[in-house]
């Protein structure tokens, strides 16, 4: 679904809404720019990732997941505005 966030983890058998998802995706409606927050094994907070502008494992300066996704989508704003005035 584009412009929705959704769960992205994997899952061993039987885990799914017992364990705390991991990965959160967020398809914009430019195909290949995908917002990415995710959680690495025993660090807090959460960190991000958007592969189309080269962005990877960013720690996001909030522990909250619902605080870190919308941390994540600000710096993505912000950093594709960034790139659009440096452009002649």
């Amino acid at each position: 679904m584009i412009n929705t966030w959704r769960d992205a983890s994997t899952y061993s058998s039987g885990e799914r809404g017992i364990v705390e998802p991991r990965i959160w995706k967020y398809q914009t409606s430019v195909q290949s720019l995908e917002v990415v927050v995710h959680r690495k094994h025993q660090l807090e907070g959460g960190f991000l990732s958007c592969h189309a502008i080269t962005i990877k494992d960013f720690p996001l300066p909030v522990t909250d997941l619902e605080a870190a996704k919308t941390e994540a989508i600000r710096y993505v704003q912000a950093w594709l505005s960034r790139a659009f005035k440096a452009l002649p």
